[in-house]
């Protein structure tokens, strides 16, 4: 059978197209299927599947909604994506990427790798967070030329390890005999 033999279109209403064994060449290669659809103000939606690379694709004009978990208990995993084998890679060319939740935990086997020119920790507004944790047996701050935090936290650690070993000196100058 021949390669235009083995393919199949269906058309369904004008707007949802299905498509099979198609020989048409795209950068992730042939596709074993494509699913397409456009609305009447010319607004696409397609999935494919392609030969070869094995890329499954999903692509929409606008926005993308997944939902799930609607009937899912409170502790339940209502979505879950899963990479076997590779790295994950969320890519937003134009926008800011919000992630939401009531409580967000980020987990590494090795390492964690927080990299921007600037990094903030805590709402813009002064006062806003209440409280910052910082956990660990070795914590290290390099900082460039200013480091106002590296400063307090050096400073207030000295005097409070020596606020127990050590009689004050008005203590100690009271307690000297006179003489």
């Amino acid at each position: 059978m021949s390669q235009k033999e083995s393919r199949q279109l269906e058309l369904f209403g004008g707007k949802l197209l299905f498509e099979t064994g198609t020989a048409d060449q795209s950068n992730a290669g042939p596709a074993a299927y494509i699913m397409e659809s456009q609305t009447s103000d010319k607004l696409k939606y397609s999935q494919s599947f392609h030969e070869g690379s094995g890329l499954a694709r999903i692509s929409a004009d606008k926005t993308l909604q997944v939902e799930a978990g609607a009937r899912s208990d409170n502790n339940d995993a209502g979505f879950n994506l899963t990479v076997h084998n590779g790295n994950s890679i969320i890519t937003n060319m134009n926008g800011d990427i919000s992630i939401q939740g009531k409580r967000i935990t980020i987990g590494a086997h090795d390492e964690l790798v927080l990299q921007a020119p600037k990094i903030r920790i805590g709402y813009s507004e002064q006062g806003k967070t209440s409280k910052v944790n910082i956990i660990g047996s070795q914590i290290f701050l390099e900082a460039g030329s200013l480091c106002k935090l590296r400063n307090k936290i050096l400073y207030s650690n000295v005097f409070a390890s020596f606020a127990g070993s050590y009689v004050s000196v008005n203590k100690w100058y009271n307690s000297l005999p006179s003489g």
